[in-house]
């Protein structure tokens, strides 16, 4: 019987090791300081994948979203881009999973806000007042024009 003892021990060893992912499932993973999680297989086994546009003016100007937001070698989260074409990429394993506004730009790193700016938001050409709050769909057309506010204190009075 103890001749038998290492190979009993090593095929328990190598039935262990073989059942790991199973007996603990890997837990999701987070953006950092978001709830946005990477998928996990990258773009395999989606439930949903929507695309809605993105488009930036500043003072009228095209400001280019960049590429690769939510998009990295060890994470491609549920909001991100490919490229800097404006296209939002949403996905998820779960068809009835919501991603808003607020989410993708939190993904980003960024704030919706500008300090010394003015926000006027359309959607599909329809006026939003809350933006942050805009649960994307697909083929929406997301515009957040930028105005430089004028600080009226430095204005001297006509007299």
């Amino acid at each position: 019987m103890k001749k038998y003892l290492p190979w009993v021990a090593g095929l328990v060893g190598i039935v262990v090791l073989l059942s790991w992912g199973r007996l603990n499932p890997p837990q999701d993973i987070f953006w950092k300081d978001t709830k946005i999680a990477c998928l996990p297989n990258g773009h395999a086994n989606l439930a949903l994948h929507i695309h809605p546009d993105l488009q930036i003016l500043v003072d009228g100007v095209a400001e280019k979203v960049p590429a690769h937001i939510g998009d990295t070698p060890s994470c491609m989260t549920e909001v991100h881009t490919h490229d800097d074409t404006g296209k939002i990429h949403a996905e998820a394993t779960t068809a009835n999973k919501t991603f808003t506004l607020a989410d993708f730009f939190a993904v980003w790193g960024t704030s919706i806000e500008r300090p010394g700016y003015t926000l006027t938001a359309t959607i599909d050409g329809t006026p939003e007042t809350n933006p942050s709050a805009l649960t994307l769909k697909d083929g929406q057309k997301i515009v957040l024009a930028y105005t430089k506010t004028i600080d009226t204190s430095l204005i001297a009075p006509q007299n």
